[in-house]
């Protein structure tokens, strides 16, 4: 409503009382119709932006993000642990054994963990042994009484390092294992499911069923929490020294361990906004992957950072070899790259992801290594004189790398079909947006199409040569 619109309302209501018609066309009105129009326009100018806090897609606060995904029942992608491995020494004329798990901690006191058991002869050097960013506590919560739907929520201070949590329930003093199983699917009365969820609190907390879908904890039972803790997004380099700690520190003058590859590759919590955009479409994946498509999109959820990924099925493999195989039935192929994997990691953690996805349909999963089809080019360029020509050449390599390198995220079609990923004219075009060369020529040697479904072409920008002039 405007000013002019109060203004009149006013003049009419007033009309119609003998005393207050004195006040009609005033000053007096006048700066109330003003006042008025202005409260107005701030009401709705917060009831506008209160509306769009509504809607997941335009909601620009995390907490209401946050809270559209929880009514999907959505949660991100949790703190992925960086790993390595280390190499241990047992520096005693005996025999000494690490058990799994066992808590070692680094000299900038970050915690980590033995991802294997291990024992060790007199004097015995093992190699390759390998190790997480991790560590483990437990949280202890009693059932005063069978409740339907009973949920527990961990700290913000947990939450913020959760990597992965383990769900036990006594069940006559004995702990057994439950299992997270998304919106409940296809729980019955006695299944032992639990499902997960992230509260716009920055909580991640867990629900019980209700006796229908999902078992309900039993009365004075204990509902156990091994909540699995981890930084995140840091590295140990080779070479660095780590120490048994708590209730193994007794072998702290018994064994040494030194990390004999980086112990890296971890990740934080997705972004605000990688949250916005897989919660819209959750409902349609909800970890059911039947489809092709699902499992690209899937694998890049879980598995944090991966630059290119493809997955096919037994006729496209069939397509391609040319013949059917018994051996190709209900199995999807997997293929994958990230940055600071090997093809052996990165294809135990797609099978790993996989493993808990419900499989009615008894497929089985074979990763298959990819094979690397590097190309060169050689690029000569004129550059204007005000350009540090070091400086440009180190620019070029820079966006070359991002936009077609071995690394590079842009080098995935992100589509189940197409698979030209790198173009020569993809190549122009990543110098070209430079604008750093006032002309230059490009010659690419090596550069093949992409026949096999692992093919995996990308530009070997170290290798390429860059020569530049005024």
């Amino acid at each position: 409503m405007t000013t002019q619109d109060l203004y009149e309302k006013f003049n009419d209501l007033l009309l119609r009382n003998s005393w207050w018609q004195r006040f009609v066309n005033s000053q007096f009105i006048k700066m109330f119709a003003v006042m008025g129009s202005q409260i107005i326009y701030a009401a709705q100018v917060a009831a506008a932006k209160a509306l769009t806090e509504g809607f997941i897609s335009t909601a620009t606060r995390r907490s209401s993000i946050l809270a559209a995904a929880e009514d999907k029942g959505y949660v991100g992608r949790l703190i992925t642990p960086a790993t390595g491995t280390a190499r241990v020494t047992n520096k005693t004329a005996e025999s000494v054994a690490l058990p799994l798990y066992s808590t070692l901690i680094s000299d900038a006191q970050y915690p980590y963990m033995l991802m294997e058991p291990l024992t060790l002869v007199a004097n015995e050097v093992r190699s390759g042994v390998a190790i997480k960013q991790l560590e483990r506590q437990r949280i202890t919560a009693v059932v005063d009484n069978e409740t339907e739907f009973l949920s527990l929520t961990l700290s913000k201070e947990l939450t913020a390092r959760c990597a992965q949590i383990d769900v036990y329930v006594t069940e006559k003093g004995k702990e057994i294992l439950w299992k997270h199983n998304a919106q409940f699917r296809l729980s019955k009365k006695n299944s032992r499911d639990y499902v997960m969820f992230y509260r716009p609190t920055e909580q991640i907390g867990i629900r019980f069923g209700d006796g229908s879908i999902g078992k309900m904890p039993g009365e004075g039972e204990s509902i156990l929490i091994d909540v699995w803790l981890s930084d995140g997004d840091i590295t140990l380099v080779q070479g660095q020294t780590l120490a048994p700690t708590g209730d193994h520190s007794s072998l702290a003058n018994k064994v040494q361990l030194v990390t004999d590859s980086p112990v890296t590759n971890g990740a934080g919590f997705e972004t605000t906004e990688e949250t916005r955009n897989r919660a819209q479409y959750y409902v349609a994946y909800d970890e059911q992957v039947v489809w092709g498509g699902d499992y690209k999109h899937f694998l890049r959820t879980v598995i944090s950072g991966m630059s290119w990924v493809n997955v096919w099925g037994e006729s496209e493999q069939e397509a391609q070899d040319g013949h059917k195989s018994l051996a190709n039935i209900n199995t999807v192929f997997l293929c994958g790259h990230k940055p600071g994997m090997s093809q052996d990691e990165i294809g135990a953690a797609m099978l790993s992801a996989l493993k808990n996805v419900p499989n009615e349909l008894n497929k089985s999963f074979r990763h298959v290594p990819t094979n690397e089809k590097p190309f060169t080019i050689s690029l000569s360029g004129i550059a204007t004189k005000t350009i540090n020509l070091e400086e440009a050449k180190r620019k070029i390599r820079s966006a070359l790398e991002t936009g077609a390198g071995r690394d590079s995220k842009a080098s995935d079609s992100q589509s189940a079909e197409d698979f030209n990923r790198v173009t020569h004219n993809k190549i122009w075009a990543l110098v070209q947006e430079t604008g750093l060369l006032m002309s230059f020529n490009i010659s690419i040697t090596g550069m093949s199409e992409m026949v096999g479904l692992n093919d995996f072409v990308y530009l070997d920008v170290e290798n390429s040569t860059i020569e530049l002039r005024y």
